[in-house]
């Protein structure tokens, strides 16, 4: 699915970004990033270059999800 467009208001941009990456550090990426970040993203999408597998994703997180597990398990 494609992203909002790169050229849409700095808030708005923000406000999206913080969607897909809560976590991300405010203070030292600038507008100017998640616009670039968006601009490809949307360039790959289009491309087709990228493809998202609901599945995969799944998969994905049930793995991070175990690591986890393993790495809080005290000795």
């Amino acid at each position: 699915k494609k992203a909002i467009s790169h050229n849409t208001a700095p808030e708005e941009l923000k406000k999206y970004f913080e969607q897909a990456v809560p976590e991300y550090d405010k203070d030292r990426v600038y507008t100017s990033d998640i616009k670039k970040i968006i601009k490809w993203y949307n360039i790959l999408i289009d491309a087709n270059i990228l493809e998202f597998n609901e599945d995969e994703k799944n998969e994905n997180t049930e793995k991070e999800s175990g690591k986890k597990d393993e790495n809080t398990k005290t000795k």
